[in-house]
């Protein structure tokens, strides 16, 4: 029997070590769920917030969850009882699943049972920014600042894109300075902008 090489080695432990990790975020989002009364989902915050195109590693059990949220959902939209909440927890499930182009089909039927859903739109812009669209990602995230002033996470993302992903510091730098207008306390994004303005 062929003994395995150090990089073959490496390579199931980098995987393992992901695994784990995945699972422990995974297990605490959970709870935090269960514990905090938020307008944006745990898991959305988790994998669809400032790193794009994160390598997703599914855990068994965690990926029948997911399914099971696909599963159930789909039932209410068969039905008819989806919500625009059913909608968007929907569309993390799939992306979740590394299924782009369904969540982006979910958060745009989120959006059309409910216009004012800021979550939606920044979720949406998510999926525009790990697609490379810019432009409808900047749209949509602007949408969602309307809807949402208050929301950090949203200037956050867009943010991320301008600076990381388009090379356009000063944008990245006017879109923190706004957020801290709306939430001039909010300590992430002045630590952003402090990065940012280096």
């Amino acid at each position: 029997m062929n003994k395995l090489s150090s990089f073959q080695k490496l390579a199931i432990l980098i995987i393992l070590l992901l695994i784990v990790i995945f699972g422990c975020v995974f297990l605490v989002l959970k709870i935090n769920k269960k514990s905090a009364a938020s307008v944006i989902a745990p898991v959305q915050n988790a994998t669809q917030n400032t790193i794009p195109n994160q390598i997703q590693v599914p855990v068994p059990a965690v990926s029948k969850n997911y399914n099971q949220i696909v599963s159930d959902i789909t039932a209410k939209q068969k039905d008819g009882t989806a919500t625009a909440a059913d909608l968007i927890d929907l569309g993390v499930a799939y992306v979740n699943l590394g299924k782009l182009d369904e969540a982006e089909t979910a958060y745009l039927q989120a959006i059309a049972k409910d216009p004012s859903s800021s979550q939606a739109y920044n979720n949406l812009a998510n999926i525009y920014r790990d697609k490379s669209d810019f432009i409808k990602a900047e749209q949509n995230y602007k949408t969602a600042i309307k809807l949402d002033p208050q929301n950090s996470k949203t200037y956050i993302n867009l943010a991320f894109m301008y600076n990381n992903l388009m090379n356009n510091k000063q944008s990245a730098i006017d879109i923190l300075n706004q957020g801290l207008v709306a939430i001039p306390d909010n300590s992430e994004m002045k630590n952003l902008l402090a990065e940012y303005s280096k």
